[in-house]
């Protein structure tokens, strides 16, 4: 992490001495850092917006949860922040558990919901930076925030509420 961190700075002061020596006006360095750094910050949220629903899509979510210990660890470890967008795949997970009584223990990590029992598994998940439920219904709403309360589950926890997420 070091060395990634100095070699950035050393390029940043590299890039910064270019355009220094291309731009004399600093309302045209200041406007071309802007754009640069904003490109550099929306284009891999960008496509990490993209590349995730596809990945969903194309392989489903329980692959696409099978690679999550593969993917968020070596984001974790390259600090590469994650968002996860839309994991109830528009609400077709709860289908397949529609009528079905959450874990006895589910209580032991604070969950009354399918929804809190889902968003509980990933966002206490150590590499995941943000989740994103994405819904348009107020009552939905606040089921997700409840996820953001009470004991999340850990490493053990985790693993138990794993055969759910194969299930599907």
């Amino acid at each position: 992490m070091l060395l990634f961190s100095t070699l950035a700075t050393f390029l940043y002061f590299q890039q910064a001495q270019i355009i220094r020596l291309g731009f004399d006006d600093p309302a045209q360095r200041t406007a071309l850092f802007a754009a640069m750094d904003f490109t550099v910050n929306a284009l891999p949220l960008v496509l990490q917006v993209l590349l995730t629903g596809r990945i969903v899509k194309q392989f489903g979510l329980g692959w696409t949860l099978a690679l999550i210990p593969l993917l968020l660890p070596l984001a974790a470890d390259r600090g590469i922040a994650t968002l996860i967008n839309r994991p109830f795949q528009r609400g077709s997970v709860f289908s397949k558990v529609t009528g079905q009584p959450l874990p006895l223990w589910s209580g032991d990590i604070d969950c009354s919901s399918w929804c809190q029992f889902f968003l509980k598994y990933v966002i206490s998940h150590p590499a995941v930076t943000c989740v994103i439920p994405a819904t348009p219904k107020p009552h939905h709403m606040l089921d997700n925030m409840d996820a953001g309360f009470g004991r999340m589950p850990n490493a053990r926890q985790r693993s138990r509420m794993e055969p759910f997420f194969n299930s599907l």
